[in-house]
């Protein structure tokens, strides 16, 4: 690993989990409507509840460099991860994706098209963005619980990574469902609802699948 890297790792995992914990409370409080519960206890200040971020920052900054990948993919992973780890907190607080966070990941897909422009990179982007938007929405009008903010997800992953590292990622958001819904199956308790957020979800598949993706065994990036 180079210092670059590094110098990265150290953003992601002091500085990145600071910004997230006060941009998600912004976010998050702005979206309460009169009447609803207060947002919890772990998206207080971020000064209260340090341990957590800071161990969710370790554990991207270990995702970052457990590979060796190119100075321009440690910047939009350190982008995609702000927003993820944000539209994460969002969404288990209220259950609801904020569009800000989306177009930081158009934000992130775009850095990394205007210093690697490729022809064939932006026609996986496009058919991923469709992919993502109709394949979810679809699943949706089958009357599963998906928001419209999953679907603008979908899309957007679809987007960042294109239609490999979306079906990868919704791959592994299929495997952690089925984990939570046999957890709620053998626990039964109130405290565990039914209702999943998607966003984390989804995530968690996204920086996984943009590190590393299933693809690169069957084409080449």
């Amino acid at each position: 690993m180079d210092i670059s890297h590094d110098s990265f790792m150290i953003l992601l995992t002091v500085l990145g989990p600071i910004f997230s914990a006060w941009w998600a409370r912004r976010l998050a409080q702005a979206r309460l409507l009169p009447g609803e519960p207060q947002l919890p206890r772990w998206l207080g200040p971020a000064v209260k509840n340090w341990p957590l971020w800071l161990a969710i920052g370790l554990v991207c900054g270990l995702l970052l460099t457990s590979r060796s990948i190119t100075l321009i993919e440690s910047i939009v992973f350190f982008i995609y991860g702000i927003a993820l780890v944000t539209l994460s907190a969002v969404d288990l607080a209220i259950r609801k994706i904020p569009n800000e966070t989306l177009l930081l990941l158009l934000l992130g897909r775009l850095v990394e098209l205007v210093f690697r422009f490729d022809i064939r990179q932006l026609g996986l982007s496009m058919a991923g963005l469709l992919a993502g938007y109709f394949l979810l929405a679809f699943v949706a009008g089958l009357g599963f619980p998906l928001g419209k903010g999953d679907i603008k997800l979908a899309a957007m992953i679809g987007f960042c990574l294109g239609a490999p590292g979306l079906f990868q990622s919704l791959a592994i958001l299929g495997l952690f469902s089925a984990i939570y819904l046999l957890l709620y199956q053998l626990t039964k308790r109130d405290n565990l609802k039914l209702k999943i957020a998607m966003g984390p979800f989804l995530a968690i598949g996204m920086l996984f699948s943009y590190i590393y993706p299933l693809q690169t065994f069957f084409i080449y990036r």
